[in-house]
């Protein structure tokens, strides 16, 4: 119900993620639309009016620490991380979704999923053409933000420029 400037409140309205896809590129915006129609009935949209807004929410701060196997690889080396996310206390790391990007275009090709206590192993195969050594994680909470961190590989497979 709106008060007389047209003004209203939302009580008890829980926004959550739908769905099984990866938060990886999520956007932490909540796009509110209201409409009202002056006689109820939404055959006559003549009558009615709507207004819609976007409120920003505010994400929780995530960390994450991790091991290398080495940090000179070539062409056929087997890379592994190992690995911890860490996340806000009362919240749970499980479902975190971790992603080692070797490559510009390739930022999913390897993932995995944190263990119950944020512990993780993720290992490839380096090609030739690796040079974009990063983690970033996914958490399952919209309200937590991922981290990201560059790796201190060096592919001396790379061709010379």
């Amino acid at each position: 119900m709106s008060d007389a400037n047209g003004e209203f409140t939302l009580r008890d309205v829980e926004i959550d993620h739908v769905g099984g896809s990866s938060l990886l590129n999520v956007e932490r915006d909540v796009q509110i639309t209201a409409q009202y129609d002056k006689d109820g009935d939404l055959d006559t949209p003549q009558d009615g009016s709507y207004a819609d807004t976007t409120v920003a929410t505010t994400a929780k701060s995530s960390s994450l620490t991790y091991k290398v196997n080495k940090t000179k690889v070539k062409a056929g080396d087997i890379l592994t991380v190992q690995g911890k996310v860490t996340v806000p206390q009362g919240e749970y790391p499980g479902d975190t979704e971790i992603f080692l990007q070797t490559y510009w275009e390739n930022q999913y090709h390897v993932k995995t999923t944190a263990e119950e206590d944020g512990f993780f192993v993720l290992s490839v195969r380096v090609s030739r053409d690796d040079n974009a050594f990063r983690l970033r994680t996914a958490p399952g909470d919209l309200y937590v933000k991922g981290a990201e961190q560059k790796l201190p590989i060096t592919n001396t497979s790379l061709p010379r420029s």
